[in-house]
């Protein structure tokens, strides 16, 4: 993690089409068209793999477990937890290691993950490579309660920023000074709290 810098920039405006995860608790796969809702009668059901896409996970009613089933990139343009008033918890996993969660596009200046509408303590974590795409990626855990972890490497494709924003917390817990995969990676720390694994408690703006 020597690699990566301190810096502040603007965020940018995010736009996508939403596409809400039907299973509300247990065990489900992410490339499964019966899995998601357009919660349009004209907009079509679509599995998101497309930085157009934005990827709602709607408040469950238990833990719940994503996996990216695809053997490749899955490429969104954003991805939102919510999960007001239970407390409970979404995690997305890898089922293979070529499976990756890529962000945004190089056409879409910021892609995003953010945890909205959390009124109780709660901790979304995702446990498969992240791939930043876009020029920035803004992860804002939107309430003192929410926590955000990443438990594998994030890398990029060149230069990108990573914004840290809301008033929640944001965990990078994965190893990812053997790669040195976020040599390329600027970390923007302008709100909320930003912990590292091998420097916990990086710091507070």
């Amino acid at each position: 993690l020597s690699g990566a810098t301190l810096a502040v920039v603007a965020p940018a405006a995010l736009a996508g089409t939403p596409m809400d995860f039907v299973p509300l608790f247990g065990a489900a796969r992410w490339h499964v068209i019966s899995n998601w809702d357009s919660g349009s009668d004209f907009i079509p059901d679509v599995i998101p793999n497309d930085a157009g896409t934005n990827a709602l996970f709607r408040t469950p009613a238990g833990n719940r477990t994503v996996t990216l089933d695809s053997s490749a990139l899955t490429r969104v343009g954003a991805v939102s937890f919510q999960s007001a008033h239970t407390g409970f918890d979404t995690t997305i996993v890898a089922a293979t290691s070529s499976d990756r969660l890529g962000l945004g596009d190089v056409t879409l200046p910021e892609a995003q993950i953010n945890a909205i509408f959390e009124t109780s303590p709660t901790h979304h974590v995702i446990d498969a490579p992240v791939v930043v795409v876009s020029p920035a990626l803004s992860i804002a855990p939107t309430s003192p309660s929410s926590t955000i972890e990443f438990k594998r490497t994030i890398s990029s494709f060149g230069s990108r920023s990573v914004l840290i924003q809301g008033s929640g917390t944001t965990i990078i817990s994965g190893d990812n000074r053997a790669s040195n995969s976020m040599d390329d990676i600027t970390i923007d720390l302008q709100q909320g709290e930003l912990r590292i694994s091998d420097e916990n408690n990086l710091g507070r703006a």
